[in-house]
């Protein structure tokens, strides 16, 4: 009797240690299940927004491009390093970006495919290292200018320029394909860039890269500021007047702020996103870990779209032909409309024809970029007088 009593009782303590592990696993399921619905929602959020950084990075960098290559007076050697730096943001808003964009959108499917999976963070590695190495070979280029401003020209020279570009792509080159031979890919543990990348890569491309690169740029711009401050206390004095050399200097020092803010821009955009790296080995929980990465890592792709803004803003050459550009393509649209509507109507005397056909004929030909204003009023008036 006792006997049964007992066994009895070891089977219900069985079947309470089985209900409770069901209880269990079942709230696991629940949990993980609320996770994936909010995962997915959050994704759809991400996605939302990184594909709306790409037209506003992709249009301003293009816009950049367009300008020093159509008015040669923006072709300095400064601004081939601009140049540089717009191509790598570019390829931020056009390739970095939208594969961001798919795994936002479709991101179960997409981490099953090994180099879809690897490439998501190649190519940002590719082009944030490339715009890195341009920042800091512009901030070399205006220490040279400020601090050696006699020998400028024969230090910094167009064959030196076209090694230093050969080698920083080929650098940004290297680091982008090393991963496709060297990682830790699992097709079952999920796409991220301290589980698939060994940590020596990461530390190495990541960390010090950027620690060296700000050391360098932040020595640079220390000593060129302390130079123009030197430079300013000596043009008050009353008895001393400013030469052309000093009027460069001060050009060059006033680039130089600029270019200061634009690397200052970049660090505080990335350095979220560098400190998530270190929490990650504190024992932070997974989830968390993912919305402290995909946050960060959109602050600082955004990045890519601050320069534009900077040059439209500070610099007035990039100023004046931006309005150029867009004062042209105003012009090329009203010149359109007019010889539309001018097909249209023919109740028009022959001399005002004659006029019109003139002033459209100089907008057509003009290839002066300080014409255009001028132009674009004619194209105005012509206009209004035939819609009267």
């Amino acid at each position: 009797m006792n006997v049964t009593k007992q066994t009895f009782r070891m089977d219900n303590e069985s079947d309470v240690g089985l209900l409770s592990e069901v209880s269990i696993d079942s709230s696991n399921i629940t949990s993980y299940q609320y996770y994936q619905s909010w995962r997915d929602m959050s994704d759809v959020v991400y996605g939302i927004i990184s594909a709306f950084l790409i037209p506003c990075i992709c249009s301003g960098n293009l816009l950049v491009l367009i300008s020093l290559w159509k008015f040669p007076k923006l072709r300095t050697k400064t601004n081939i390093f601009v140049a540089n730096l717009s191509i790598a943001d570019s390829i931020m808003g056009a390739v970095s970006i939208p594969m961001y964009t798919a795994f936002f959108f479709n991101r179960e499917k997409l981490e099953k495919y090994k180099y879809m999976c690897i490439s998501k963070y190649s190519i940002v590695v590719f082009s944030s290292s490339a715009s890195l190495l341009s920042l800091v070979a512009i901030a070399v280029d205006r220490y040279i200018a400020v601090i050696h401003p006699l020998r400028y020209h024969v230090i910094v020279t167009h064959k030196r320029i076209k090694c230093f570009l050969i080698g920083q792509w080929t650098y940004d080159l290297v680091t982008f394909t090393i991963p496709y031979f060297w990682n830790n890919y699992d097709l079952y543990q999920s796409c991220n860039f301290y589980v698939i990348f060994p940590r020596i890569y990461s530390v190495l491309t990541v960390f010090v890269s950027i620690a060296i690169c700000l050391v360098v740029s932040l020595y640079l711009y220390i000593r060129i500021f302390l130079v123009a401050r030197i430079h300013r206390r000596r043009l008050n004095i009353p008895q001393l007047t400013e030469g052309n050399n000093d009027k460069q200097l001060r050009k060059d020092a006033k680039s130089a702020k600029i270019m200061a803010l634009i690397l200052f821009l970049f660090f505080i955009f990335w350095l979220p996103f560098l400190l998530v790296g270190p929490i990650r080995y504190l024992g932070v929980a997974e989830d968390l870990m993912v919305i402290f990465k995909n946050i960060t890592l959109l602050i600082a792709m955004s990045n890519s779209m601050v320069n534009p803004i900077v040059y439209c803003w500070l610099r007035r050459d990039f100023t004046i032909a931006f309005k150029r550009l867009c004062c042209s393509c105003n012009i090329i649209q009203k010149r359109n409309g007019v010889m539309e509507y001018s097909i249209q109507s023919n109740n028009h005397s022959t001399k005002s024809n004659s006029e019109d056909n003139h002033v459209l004929r100089s907008a057509g030909q003009s290839s002066d970029p300080e014409r255009l204003d001028g132009i674009g009023q004619g194209v105005e008036i012509i206009a209004h007088r035939r819609l009267d």
